[in-house]
């Protein structure tokens, strides 16, 4: 039985899909600013990014898809544009036909927080999914759209490539963290219930309450996002 090895990070291409860009016409923003995110590591490691180009054809789009997962054998693609309603826009197309698996809750994740920002957000089509053991993400084209979609998600997405590659200890260890931030979020939220009509226990219970999660183990980006963003 092969040892798991220890999460050094992740493999990331970025695909830009654009006519103008493709040609030369137009110079690319969203896929720059994206690599750039994702070179920060600041929402999980990252080993290597790769950004490519392509124009709205079918075959080129479907092409890279394959050729990135099935040879280079890379844990995400982040694809940016040809989500929206023109008849060059077919990435979420090209994309269904390549992936085994739909992830339908992290498309609708996307749209939901964006639409709190844009009303347009609605527009987006976007399609996320699995082949074989990658992750692929269809985001809008702009800048603004594409690095909200990706903000939007980003946090989760570390467990699902672990999932995805069948990282068991790295997947129980998440599991573990969430509990225990649950026992403890439950625990103290009894204590305010008993204490609500007694000031001097309610203080020194609130005097108790953990102020640095770390040293609970509750550091884990996707309990922040639990806490923070329900």
């Amino acid at each position: 039985m092969a040892t798991e090895t220890a999460n050094q990070g992740y493999s990331v291409l970025v695909l830009v899909i654009s006519d103008t860009v493709s040609t030369g016409k137009k110079q690319d923003s969203s896929g720059c600013n994206l690599v750039s995110i994702l070179n920060s590591n600041k929402y999980f490691p990252v080993i290597s990014v790769e950004m490519i180009c392509v124009p709205d054809e079918f075959q080129d789009i479907k092409k890279a898809l394959e050729m990135w997962v099935d040879v280079n054998n890379v844990d995400l693609i982040l694809t940016v544009g040809g989500t929206g309603f023109t008849q060059r826009d077919i990435t979420p197309e090209v994309t269904k036909t390549v992936i085994d698996r739909e992830a339908p809750h992290l498309a609708s994740r996307m749209i939901l927080a964006c639409c709190e920002k844009s009303k347009f957000a609605v527009l987006s089509r976007s399609v996320c999914g699995m082949r074989h053991q990658s992750l692929i993400l269809n985001l809008p084209g702009s800048v603004k759209g594409s690095t909200e979609c990706f903000e939007a998600i980003a946090s989760v997405l570390p467990h699902a490539m672990d999932q995805l590659k069948g990282k068991t200890k790295h997947v129980a260890s998440t599991h573990a963290e969430i509990q225990k931030f649950l026992i403890i979020e439950q625990f103290i939220n009894i204590l305010m219930k008993c204490n609500m009509n007694n000031p001097a226990k309610a203080k020194m219970q609130n005097s108790c309450s953990p102020k640095d999660d770390s040293s609970y183990g509750l550091s884990h980006p996707y309990i922040q996002r639990l806490k923070y963003d329900p």
